[in-house]
């Protein structure tokens, strides 16, 4: 099974500095948080982008070993990534363009299934492409600035709708109420035994 997958964004960062972004795995944890399926990546002995430069990116699958496999300072960066047995394969491709604007970053993921993850291949699929999305979406985030009404503004707003807790005169407003058990319900007095009916 195998499914390709296309997504495009625009920065106004150079093809530059999203190459620099891109071509160093030791850097990822500078802008790409961890979530349920990325748990991080280890890098090589080398971290340049050099073509057979490799890391390993921990995921709930297990580690899926990468390598790059192409890379062109301010243009491209190309990778394979492979679990030990193959089960999942995935190439993909960042091409950059310059634009009026800064930059337009192209990632081309190609996802393949096989083995051990056949059966849940569509699965596997959609959440690979969700990772995708998230990627290309803070990778934007790390070179832009967070966009208006994000994640964490939406939290501050909640957070001064919430209730705020009583004040001090609030508190002194309402008085708490003792009562002693026997003065508020009486004294507890033992019920007789139950008897069953006389015949």
């Amino acid at each position: 099974m195998t499914r390709q997958s296309t997504i495009t964004i625009a920065t106004t960062a150079s093809p530059e500095q999203v190459y620099a972004c891109l071509r160093d795995p030791r850097r990822y944890g500078d802008w790409l948080p961890r979530s349920v399926n990325y748990r991080g990546t280890t890098p090589g002995r080398t971290s340049s982008a050099a073509i057979g430069d490799t890391y390993v990116d921990h995921t709930p699958l297990g580690k899926v070993r990468g390598v790059v496999t192409d890379a062109s300072p301010g243009r491209l960066v190309a990778f394979r990534q492979a679990t030990d047995d193959d089960a999942l394969t995935i190439d993909i491709v960042y091409r950059l363009e310059p634009t009026a604007g800064g930059c337009a970053v192209t990632r081309t993921g190609r996802i393949a299934v096989a083995g051990r993850l056949r059966p849940v291949g569509p699965l596997v699929t959609a959440l690979v492409r969700r990772e995708n999305r998230r990627t290309m979406a803070r990778l934007k985030e790390h070179l832009d600035g967070p966009a208006p009404g994000d994640s964490s503004t939406r939290e501050r707003t909640l957070t001064c709708l919430r209730r705020p807790p009583p004040t001090a005169s609030r508190r002194a407003s309402t008085p708490a109420v003792w009562r002693p058990w026997p003065a508020a319900y009486g004294s507890r007095t033992p019920r007789p035994p139950r008897t069953s009916p006389t015949p």
